[in-house]
């Protein structure tokens, strides 16, 4: 079913009037806030800083502390001992069942207590210091990595402002050539008309203006690659071409597209 659409472009290749370009500073602030490219290398170099945060504590003394508080329930059955001619027997307060020795729990009667503390230091943790040391070099890359790609931005905005440029002053010399070629043509005509001119005269007229034609079709070709390189460049190309990604992701598109008073003709 997909190989018998028929695909009908409704936009053609127009060429504004003026560019309309911001300063290239601020061209490449908005290059750097739209790119996802960027902004994703970014963030790995973040992570990049959290891993070797995890590393470094391999090769960091640990020093522990610990608070240690209990309370003891002492109740039971009281017995009588005789040893040496002497007897003792239990203190009545620690006569008693389960009841008696929760009570004496959640009265702290019997509260045993303790601190301290537990230091490590690691002597010659190659290991850990191996794994700093990798880290350290991968993040050192990333940022390098990612300062050339910042740096890249710039340069490719510039370069693409001047291929914009140059691209508009072909298409304008090519515009300005076809209107000539034009004039030449259709007087090389009129004077074939009257009988001063000859056949081979009128098609090397006709041949010139058609290479002009060409070369102005070739020229609205350069500036459109021109015109889309840049806006790829600034991460624009959505807002450029109106597309909207809440409408993507709903299906619905809330914008009406008319058709062009050429293919509606056509159609009818």
């Amino acid at each position: 079913m997909l190989a018998n659409v028929r695909i009908i472009p409704l936009d053609s290749i127009a060429i504004p009037p003026s560019d309309n370009l911001l300063p290239v500073g601020q061209m490449v602030r908005q290059a750097l806030t739209n790119r996802a490219d960027l902004a994703s290398e970014l963030a790995g170099e973040k992570a990049n800083e959290v891993n070797s945060l995890g590393t470094k504590n391999g090769i960091l003394p640990t020093l522990d502390g610990f608070v240690v508080q209990s309370q003891a329930g002492l109740a039971g059955t009281p017995r009588t001992i005789t040893s040496g001619g002497f007897t003792e027997s239990a203190d009545k307060y620690f006569a008693g069942g389960l009841g008696n020795a929760l009570g004496q729990v959640f009265r702290r009667n019997f509260p045993t207590e303790s601190i301290g503390a537990f230091y490590q230091e690691p002597i010659r943790n190659r290991q850990a210091q191996a794994d700093y040391s990798i880290d350290l070099l991968s993040i050192r890359q990333t940022q390098l990595t990612n300062r050339k790609d910042l740096n890249q931005v710039e340069v490719d905005v510039r370069n693409n402002v001047v291929a914009l440029q140059q691209a508009r002053a072909r298409y304008d010399a090519a515009v300005r050539n076809r209107t000539l070629q034009q004039e030449l043509f259709d007087s090389e005509t009129k004077r074939f008309r009257l009988g001063a001119s000859t056949p081979y005269n009128v098609a090397l007229q006709l041949r010139d203006l058609i290479n002009a034609q060409s070369a102005a079709v070739a020229a609205i070709v350069a500036y459109s690659t021109a015109r889309v390189t840049l806006d790829q460049t600034l991460g624009i190309t959505l807002d450029t071409n109106h597309v909207s990604m809440d409408e993507v992701k709903s299906g619905k598109i809330n914008r009406t597209s008319p058709l062009p008073a050429a293919a509606g003709a056509g159609k009818n």
